[in-house]
């Protein structure tokens, strides 16, 4: 007699949804629950000043930067946090800010750690490529759809630089 295999579930955006809130964040990376690991220090100094770059590059010339956690659904089975994304200023109205976003960002920023660059460069870089080339327009690509080129700073940003 010939063994069954179990059959796996897939994990979707509306099961994420009804999870009891236990303080950890999750993404679902091709419908596996994936635990993010809190970020240390040295990642969110890097993060943060992506993003104040990105947010003062919105100021003079539009658009709208957004940091971590921040839940970007590309489809029921692939939902991911990056650390900083930006929308440009003709596509900033793809944002509600009483509803999750399902568009792609048109820069998805990920600062690699050590605990989470694995992750950081397979399936979530995996994820936001393969979607947001099948969201992007004719005209309009998302920088995560051509390619994702990580590099880890040796050391945090220094104030003034």
């Amino acid at each position: 007699m010939t063994p069954m295999l179990e059959a796996q579930s897939q994990v979707g955006y509306s099961d994420l949804l009804s999870m009891p809130d236990d303080g950890r964040r999750y993404e679902i990376h091709g419908g596996e629950l994936v635990v993010v690991p809190a970020p240390r220090l040295r990642h969110q100094v890097a993060a943060l000043e992506i993003f104040k770059r990105l947010d003062a590059y919105a100021a003079t010339r539009g658009g709208r930067a957004v940091a971590a956690p921040f839940d970007i659904v590309f489809d029921e089975h692939d939902v991911v946090q990056p650390d900083v994304v930006f929308f440009r200023s003709e596509r900033a109205r793809l944002l509600d800010p009483d509803a999750v976003t399902r568009a792609a960002p048109d820069v998805a920023v990920e600062v690699l750690s050590p605990s989470t660059a694995k992750i950081d460069r397979g399936e979530r870089c995996a994820c936001s490529r393969a979607t947001a080339s099948r969201s992007a327009g004719s005209r309009t690509r998302s920088a995560g759809a051509s390619k994702c080129t990580p590099s880890i700073p040796k050391r945090a940003p220094t104030a003034g630089r």
